[in-house]
């Protein structure tokens, strides 16, 4: 039962990440496409249709963050917590058996692929929007003087941001995968040193104990 449970907890949440990257895929190739266009010469009417593109492309991002935000930060934080006690269980726990190693460490991967899947693709995406703003941002300077009405709406538009965000906290980015796995060797280390220091404090208080 156990077992089963497991595998449908790991189904979902796998679905929900080639989802999520998925859409993350899409949204790159819609903003690379915008990049390349952005890039090469335009007329003045061509302005007016990357502008609507532009502004098309940061809705659907936003309204991405709004409904994923929560959920990947979420599965972020259960990915680190299962990497973590797996870890834990796989340094202290020496005596289990063969089986229950290779759990341990088939679900590690997993989790771990899961993590890394989620912040790669968010992070990669969200360099392709910054990009392409930094394209927008430049366009006032190829534009003739006279299309003021044109320029107004890219100043308006190139003031908003649009990311894919934890929670609304933190923007996703490439330091962010080192960080986690940092985060986790760091605790990972500090308990170790607690649970080494715990067991020897129990050894001495058994051999006073003894002599006593």
């Amino acid at each position: 039962m156990e077992i089963a449970f497991y595998f449908i907890a790991f189904t979902v949440l796998s679905l929900f990440v080639v989802y999520y990257s998925f859409t993350c895929r899409v949204t790159r190739n819609f903003l690379e496409c915008l990049v390349n266009e952005l890039s090469n010469e335009f007329s003045l009417e061509k302005v007016e249709r990357l502008l609507e593109v532009y502004g098309n492309i940061a809705e659907c991002v936003n309204a991405m963050d709004d409904e994923f935000s929560l959920p990947i930060f979420l599965i972020i934080f259960l990915c680190m917590t299962g990497i973590f006690w797996r870890g834990y269980r796989f340094a202290f726990y020496i005596t289990a058996n063969n089986e229950y190693l290779l759990a341990i460490i088939v679900s590690t991967l997993m989790y771990s692929f899961l993590l890394i899947m989620v912040i790669i693709s968010a992070s990669v995406t969200n360099e392709l929007a910054s990009k392409a703003k930094y394209f927008m941002s430049n366009l006032p300077y190829r534009i003739p003087q006279q299309s003021q009405r044109i320029k107004y709406i890219l100043r308006k538009n190139c003031t908003q941001d649009y990311s894919l965000t934890l929670w609304k906290i933190y923007v996703i980015d490439r330091s962010m995968l080192f960080t986690s796995f940092g985060t986790l060797l760091t605790y990972g280390m500090l308990i170790g040193a607690l649970g080494n220091s715990f067991d020897q404090k129990n050894v001495g208080m058994k051999k006073v104990l003894q002599v006593g």
